[in-house]
């Protein structure tokens, strides 16, 4: 008959202590990496023409359910904001004052890139799909992008914001256009040349004069 095992009373701690080491060490994580995010990609502009599909409603307050819960702003004697406030959107006062700068900022005399093509990869796209919508039509890229910087230089036209764009994306999509030539272009907020073409669509409740 095997005799029972007897422990001193230092030997149970010491097995006590091991056992509590190797389950501490069992259950810690070990340090996660840190997330690395990539530098914030331009969005793939070139898709986005004025007369594209929009979810918001000529009603007052649009589509409820897209409005972001933003903290609500006094409405101003201003246009734009009275307008945005009409279709239940509301910006913050820190979003009203990044819009303000981004009307400021001077074009850049460069086009954009977008997530898929280089700057001139994205000039040729633009200027294929929009050059023949020109009377005169436009007759090659060199062409179309001088007339759309002599177009976005232009302090004599007003700028519109895309409230479906910024409704689905949480960021500013501006734009200028001109009333009586119909001429379109939107501008990032370096400067750079995003697309030019001509557009009767520039519509409530979609695009929203920008009077800050």
């Amino acid at each position: 008959m095997a005799m029972p095992i007897k422990y001193s009373p230092f030997s149970l701690l010491l097995s006590l202590l091991l056992l509590a080491l190797v389950l501490s060490s069992g259950c810690t994580k070990n340090p996660e990496a840190p997330v690395v995010t990539s530098p914030s990609a331009l969005p793939d502009f070139e898709d986005i023409a004025p007369d594209g599909s929009t979810t918001l409603s000529n009603l007052p307050g649009g589509q409820n359910n897209a409005i972001p819960s933003n903290p609500l702003v006094p409405i101003s004697n201003g246009n734009f904001v009275a307008t945005l406030t009409s279709f239940g959107v509301r910006m913050t006062n820190q979003e009203l004052q990044t819009l303000k700068k981004r009307v400021a900022v001077k074009p850049s005399g460069k086009w954009s890139r977008t997530v898929s093509q280089n700057a001139d990869q994205a000039l040729q796209a633009n200027f294929k799909r929009f050059g023949a919508l020109f009377n005169p039509v436009i007759e090659d890229a060199e062409a179309y992008k001088k007339q759309a910087l002599a177009f976005a230089e232009r302090t004599d036209v007003p700028f519109y914001l895309d409230v479906q764009f910024y409704l689905d994306k949480n960021q500013f999509l501006v734009n200028k256009w001109d009333k009586d030539t119909q001429e379109f272009i939107s501008i990032q907020p370096d400067g750079t040349v995003i697309n030019y073409l001509i557009s009767s669509a520039i519509k409530s409740p979609r695009y929203v004069e920008i009077d800050l």
